[in-house]
Formats: structure tokens, C-alpha cells, sequence
């Protein structure tokens, strides 16, 4: 649950599994500043092209498309970080689940055969 509200990867480090958290952590934090200072780079150059107003606006608008489609790749790339990572999380508590139940299955079992061979040697 951490991994959704916060930021991808802390739910792996909570789980000790602290290499695949620092890997979700590292590669969403880096498309998170990537998209940042592509739009500040964005911002920049629009705001100088406004005190120019001598500049060339074909020119402008190829760059700002190019930094938005990089931007928005980077984005979706976050995104797809993100929903990988909550998949993650998810089979990982279903596998620490699943050896819990037959964990406690087999000292059910225990205490059974335990419980009927007191009553078999009574």
C-alpha cells in the first residue's frame, strides 16, 4: 500500500526486498525529474522567445514538440513503472500469503496427529 501513496518501490523495501525497491525507486524518481526539467526546459525557452520576439517561432514550436513528446514519453513510462510496480507488490504479499497458509496448515496437521495419537495411546 506505501508503494501506491508514496512513491514505487518503498513497498518492495518493506518486504525486504530491498534491491527491487531500489530499482523501482531509482528508475521512477529519474523519469519523475526527467519530465520535470524537460517542461522547465520548455518553459525556458518559451519565456525567452517571448523577450526576444526576434526569434524564430518554427524553430520554437519543433522544439517544444520535441520536449513534449519526450516529456509525455517519460511520463507514460512513470506510469507503466507504476502500475508494474503495484503488480508487484500484489503477487509478492499473495506468495508471502500463500506459504503462510500452508505454514499454518502443516501445524494444524501437527497438532492433529498429535491430538489422535494421545487419544489412540490413552
Amino acid at each position: 500500500m506505501l508503494s501506491l501513496m508514496v512513491c514505487p518501490g518503498l513497498g518492495q523495501m518493506l518486504q525486504n526486498r530491498k534491491a527491487v525497491g531500489a530499482a523501482f525507486v531509482i528508475s521512477f524518481l529519474l523519469c519523475f525529474v526527467i519530465v520535470i526539467a524537460l517542461l522547465m526546459m520548455s518553459f525556458a525557452a518559451f519565456f525567452s522567445l517571448v523577450d526576444d520576439l526576434g526569434g524564430s517561432t518554427e524553430q520554437f514550436e519543433q522544439e517544444l514538440h520535441t520536449r513534449m513528446v519526450l516529456s509525455l514519453s517519460t511520463a507514460g513510462v512513470a506510469i507503466l513503472l507504476y502500475f508494474i510496480n503495484m503488480v508487484d507488490v500484489y503477487m509478492a504479499y499473495q506468495r508471502s500469503l500463500s506459504q503462510w497458509r500452508a505454514e499454518r496448515l502443516r501445524e494444524t496437521m501437527a497438532s492433529v496427529v498429535e491430538e489422535s495419537s494421545d487419544v489412540a495411546s490413552a
